[in-house]
């Protein structure tokens, strides 16, 4: 069976999922995104933020490559399983794993970043990915 979450916010507030076992990160990532007026949850791995996705709408996910449990290729596939297509956001992911490490594992990220990341890379990202949307 297929979730097709819902929308809690409306349609011009844009909610992002940020995936991060780090609190820090997490916490950096997500005070720049509300700062430039997203709305944002946080989860600390893939296996939390799947249970997110089942009941909540995102615009896009942000999740990072090496986590406890679930690291985030293994996110976005579980997702493609469980979440309705159409309702499946973006997903960007971050790594500090060299990028040519991961090469062929990387289908179904619209954008990926090597940390440390800039910032301002990210933010043109989510112009060019959601805003318009």
């Amino acid at each position: 069976m297929k979730f097709f979450p819902k929308l809690l916010d409306s349609p011009d507030q844009k909610r992002i999922l940020v995936v991060d076992d780090s609190p820090v990160l997490s916490h950096a990532y997500a005070s720049a995104l509300r700062a430039w007026g997203y709305t944002v949850d946080t989860a600390v791995d893939g296996l939390a933020a799947l249970a997110r996705l089942r009941s909540v709408r995102y615009h896009l996910v942000i999740t990072d490559y090496e986590m406890p449990r679930c690291n985030g290729i293994e996110f976005l596939a579980k997702a493609r399983l469980v979440i309705d297509t159409n309702a499946l956001p973006p997903f960007i992911l971050i790594t500090g794993t060299p990028l040519k490490d991961l090469h062929g594992r990387l289908d179904g990220f619209v954008a990926t970043f090597a940390k440390p990341i800039d910032i301002q890379e990210l933010r043109h990202e989510l112009a060019a990915r959601i805003d318009n949307s």
